[in-house]
């Protein structure tokens, strides 16, 4: 009977531990790094439509001009 109960009450201290770390440790640093992810997603649409919008000037221009730095682009590309 008091080896059962030293068990049980062995078993309670270490779940409740473990509930407490879980609580206090673990959720809150999940919740920075859910943050940061976000961030970084932010981040990362921002250079990508720059990167879209640079690539859209790029070629308006050339079609305005003589097609001279396309085919430059494309010769320094393929060779």
């Amino acid at each position: 009977m008091m080896i059962t109960r030293g068990f049980s009450l062995t078993n309670f201290a270490i779940g409740t531990s473990a509930l407490c770390f879980q609580i206090f440790v673990l959720y809150p640093w999940h919740q920075q790094l859910d943050d940061d992810f976000k961030e970084l997603k932010k981040e990362h649409l921002r250079v990508l439509h720059g990167g879209e919008k640079a690539q859209v000037e790029f070629f308006a221009r050339d079609a305005t001009g003589d097609g001279a730095r396309f085919s430059a682009v494309i010769d320094a590309v393929l060779n």
